[in-house]
């Protein structure tokens, strides 16, 4: 039986990928490692938007426009890496990995085929805690910050002229598809 811990990860061909954009991207992912999984979460545009405002790297893109342009580029690729190999991309939304994060991670480890470690749950590098990737850095090491759920109805608010039907009808498609 396969165990998840930070030691497994690297023996285990399991790959967490980011962004793989681009067709031939995703098509050298798998050659390289065809027994990989691809797991993307998928976070809606509004509150994506507004933890992207406060990463450096995306604050490169100079407007809300381009970060969205960015995001639905990211969701679209996700969407269409799930259609090219089904078996082997894992979605999952953002907000119930973060609400949920300790059921989302068992549901995860059954698809991988691995036992469920409660190291899976919690932020953790080399098996000792770490602090949670969050723009805004509210949780102790070891915590998720769910302080995302408890902003959504300002994040709607604030955001709610930026994107627009199609960038909600996106996530909805990738919400359909969710593992």
């Amino acid at each position: 039986e396969a165990v998840c811990s930070d030691q497994s990860w690297s023996r285990s061909w399991i790959m967490w990928a980011r962004l793989l954009q681009q067709p031939q991207d995703r098509e050298k992912f798998w050659q390289t490692y065809p027994t990989g999984w691809h797991i993307a979460i998928v976070r809606r545009p509004d509150s994506w938007l507004h933890s992207a405002e406060k990463e450096s790297k995306l604050r490169e893109l100079s407007t809300n426009a381009a970060r969205l342009k960015h995001w639905r580029a990211s969701v679209e690729s996700i969407l269409e890496g799930k259609k090219e190999n089904p078996d082997r991309v894992i979605v999952v939304e953002f907000e119930d990995f973060v609400a949920n994060t300790s059921d989302t991670m068992c549901r995860i480890a059954e698809k991988l085929g691995i036992r469920n470690d409660a190291t899976l749950s919690i932020p953790t590098f080399n098996g000792e805690p770490i602090s949670s990737n969050s723009s805004f850095g509210t949780a102790p090491p070891g915590k998720i910050d769910k302080t995302v759920i408890d902003r959504k109805d300002i994040v709607e608010k604030k955001y709610s002229q930026q994107v627009d039907d199609e960038d909600f009808e996106i996530y909805e498609r990738a919400r359909n598809v969710a593992d």
